[in-house]
């Protein structure tokens, strides 16, 4: 048991001194655990031998300038988390660390060799390199008996640098660790020497008796046979099945959220790249409570799977499977046995994905309706979360005894379906059902890019408790009923502004326009990503507020809007107010009669949300805007234009992601700065920096820096700033593209290419030493 006295000393002593320094004279760090992992130490180095003789857990992760460990360290040490540091190797003292149980290296990006003498570690529980470099385990992997936990990712070998073995794994270590519990082998689909002894591995560990946790890239189908073994006693596991044929162009790219949340659950299966629908498909699925099904060729819907095989599905992803004309055949479940299972059980009802809250599907190129045929009542009931991406050919959503089913549906995105007309079709509509409340739990609507989109509902009652809706780009929507209006917990409506004001009233309905809309009515910049706005987030510009109030302080910022908004959340009512404006799923406010206090509290508060979301943002951004300085060499770009220059910002011209923002690769026409085409012209980098990151506004500075400070600066030895980008909340940077790259690459990122000599070395120190200079004098 660690003490709190102990605890509590770890904290002021590292305050008192560098950990690039060696402790004074005397001092000793009497605590059990340290955690030096804030922004407060900026560990570059650690000490030679100190005095720690208590010391059992060293937390470090996130000190990306710590390089090294010194070859005397903590030898009584039994937890080390070195994660997302910049370690290129483990010390050779490593047999001295026999208490170590618990080793951290992951996102340790020059990590590239895991030394033989690992196996020295005879304590060692759990071993994480993910997201390292390193190209293969060692044998002596399998000495570490009492391993529990071993995670790794492997770097593709490629180039002139190639791994001292041939095969990533071992399969005999695997089956020496007879008391691993959690196993994860992420490798590069690419890299030849796993196809060649994955079917080895997964046999070693599908034998283990002790295994609860399986994570694995499986190229061949085939492979899920000796898996079955285990699969069904693990309480986690993730199988990505199919070989990954790298596709130049993915039409709809998955965004990273969105595999996230497939990922989060207990039991996830990727079948990518699939013909047919092998049995070992369908075994594991019936396990699996997460599916993400990936430009399979041939399936004509879901329903091919087997209904009975996704009763545990919570989660379903799909996308780029462009031989589905349907998601659910109703005639395949409901017509076949429908009068042999009344004789057997009359009060049989089979429900179809009667467990599913996640639905998410990008890019169907045949889909043309969500459900065919015959559907009964209860089928898809918990279903939570509903988005469809880009279905050229979908014409219908909601079916009567879909719109009925559907109570638990909390959240609807339905963008880039050009022949949808309304959420329910005409024919769906009947007299029955106009007294009717359909969909009573949706809080969020979103309809985006849906040209011949004229009706919601049809003049159907829905969604008496959304809170948020968002249209854009849905020209021949021309007016709204009530009906399709009609909740009290209405928050936020964002639109074009044009259309908006264009919105015909139907005077019987409104009477007039109705003046209690305008106030949570919200623009959408057609000039910046439509989803992004979206799904901004009120919260967030609380927690700017709450976290930046010094620093806007210090640049003048709090004036006549912005402190009275800052009191409203500081007050009890903001505080303990029940809903904030949600980025996904949201509870909504209570409706029990003694709260009608609170609810107005927060009602109030929601609008001011609603306000200071825009108003502070501009506030902070224009402020800091004003303090651009005159750069006569600088370009003002517009957004549309930097989008035309790298081709809508897409994954293909992506070439990497830093602190403050990733960086896409463009073209432009050498004189006049222009959108020039792919590949010709001059290639520029454009940087989208990202502003107001996580309650800080160091991008923003960072920014502002650079067009003040690089743009006003000529310097061969200075990448060249040729413009900015400056639109409401974008602030963007384009440079010089620099052909070769960044120099880390080639001292020590990049394997595949040959070592600088030191004579070039010598040069390179020398230019930066004289840009050191220029900068320092200009």
């Amino acid at each position: 048991m660690h003490t709190s006295a102990k605890m509590q000393q770890s904290v002021p002593l590292a305050s008192r001194y560098r950990l690039s320094e060696e402790p004074q004279k005397g001092e000793e760090w009497h605590a059990e655990e340290i955690h030096l992992t804030d922004d407060k130490h900026e560990v570059s180095e650690l000490p030679v031998s100190p005095n720690c003789s208590t010391l059992i857990a060293l937390y470090l992760q996130g000190n990306f300038e710590l390089t090294a460990i010194p070859p005397l360290f903590f030898q009584r040490i039994q937890v080390l988390n070195l994660s997302h540091t910049s370690i290129k190797s483990l010390p050779k003292s490593l047999p001295n660390l026999v208490a170590l149980k618990k080793l951290c290296l992951q996102g340790c990006k020059l990590f590239m060799e895991l030394s033989p003498e690992v196996g020295e570690f005879r304590n060692l529980e759990e071993l994480d390199l993910d997201e390292t470099q390193i190209m293969d385990l060692p044998r002596e992997i399998g000495k570490l008996l009492k391993l529990k936990h071993l995670t790794v990712s492997f770097y593709h070998v490629c180039g002139k640098k190639k791994s001292k073995s041939n095969i990533l794994i071992d399969p005999d270590a695997i089956s020496i660790l007879s008391q691993l519990t959690e196993l994860s082998i992420d490798v590069n689909p690419a890299d030849k020497r796993w196809d060649d002894s994955v079917e080895a591995v997964v046999k070693e560990v599908c034998n283990s008796k002790t295994l609860r946790a399986l994570s694995l890239y499986l190229p061949k189908f085939q492979l899920l046979d000796h898996a079955s073994f285990v699969y069904p006693s693990l309480s986690r596991f993730r199988f990505t099945v199919g070989h990954h044929k790298r596709r130049i162009i993915s039409r709809v790219p998955v965004p990273h959220e969105v595999e996230a949340e497939f990922r989060k659950w207990d039991k996830c299966l990727e079948f990518v790249n699939g013909e047919n629908i092998p049995i070992e498909i369908k075994r594991v699925l019936n396990n699996s409570t997460s599916f993400f099904l990936n430009n399979h060729a041939t399936a004509l819907n879901l329903s091919e799977f087997g209904i009975e095989n996704m009763k545990r599905l919570k989660v379903c992803l799909l996308a780029e499977c462009n031989k589905m004309e349907n998601l659910i055949d109703g005639e395949m479940h409901f017509d076949t046995n429908e009068d042999d299972q009344c004789e057997s059980d009359p009060d049989y009802v089979e429900y179809v994905l009667e467990s599913l809250q996640y639905l998410s599907i990008y890019y169907m190129e045949n889909l043309e309706i969500i459900w065919r045929g015959p559907n009964h009542y209860g089928c898809m009931s918990k279903l939570k979360f509903l988005a469809l991406h880009t279905c050229p050919k979908l014409n219908i959503i909601f079916s009567h005894t879909l719109l009925e089913n559907l109570v638990n549906l909390e959240e609807f995105i339905l963008e880039d379906c050009p022949q949808v007309t309304s959420l329910v079709s005409r024919a769906s509509v009947d007299p029955s059902m106009l007294d009717k409340k359909f969909l009573p739990s949706l809080k969020r609507l979103l309809l985006l890019y849906l040209p011949e989109l004229i009706s919601i509902s049809n003049g159907l009652l829905m969604a008496p408790k959304l809170e948020i809706v968002g249209f854009y780009n849905c020209p021949k929507l021309k007016s709204m009923s009530k009906m399709e209006l009609s909740s009290k917990n209405l928050k936020i409506i964002r639109g074009e502004c044009q259309w908006w004001e264009d919105l015909n009233w139907n005077e019987t309905e409104w009477g007039s326009c109705p003046d209690y809309l305008m106030p949570i009515f919200s623009p959408i910049n057609n000039k910046k990503d439509v989803m992004t706005q979206l799904a901004e987030n009120t919260d967030f510009f609380e927690a700017t507020m709450q976290k930046e109030g010094q620093e806007l302080e210090r640049l003048g910022m709090r004036d006549r809007g912005v402190v009275p908004m800052g009191n409203c959340w500081g007050s009890s009512s903001a505080r303990d107010g029940t809903s904030n404006i949600p980025t996904t799923l949201a509870t909504g406010a209570s409706n029990n009669s003694s709260n009608n206090m609170e609810f107005s509290a927060t009602s109030s508060t929601s609008n001011c949300r609603s306000q200071f979301s825009e108003t502070v943002c501009q506030i902070v951004l224009g402020r800091l805007d004003r303090q651009i300085l005159e750069t006569r060499k600088l370009k003002a770009f517009t957004l549309t234009e930097l989008k035309t220059v790298t081709r809508n910002f897409r994954s293909d011209v992506l070439l990497g992601e830093g602190r403050f923002g990733r960086v896409y690769k463009g073209w432009m026409d050498e004189k006049t700065l222009t959108p020039f085409n792919v590949g010709s012209g001059m290639a520029v980098a454009v940087k989208i920096v990202t502003v107001l990151n996580h309650g800080s506004v160091e991008g923003l500075k960072e920014w502002l820096s650079e067009v003040n400070f690089l743009g006003g600066l000529s310097h061969p030895n200075l990448v060249k700033l040729f413009g900015y980008c400056c639109e409401d909340k974008e602030r963007l940077l384009v440079y010089e593209f620099m052909q070769k790259g960044s120099l880390e690459t080639y001292l020590y990122r990049n394997p595949a290419i040959e070592p600088l000599s030191w004579e070039l070395r010598l040069k390179i120190i020398i230019g930066a030493a004289r840009d050191l200079a220029f900068l320092n004098t200009s």
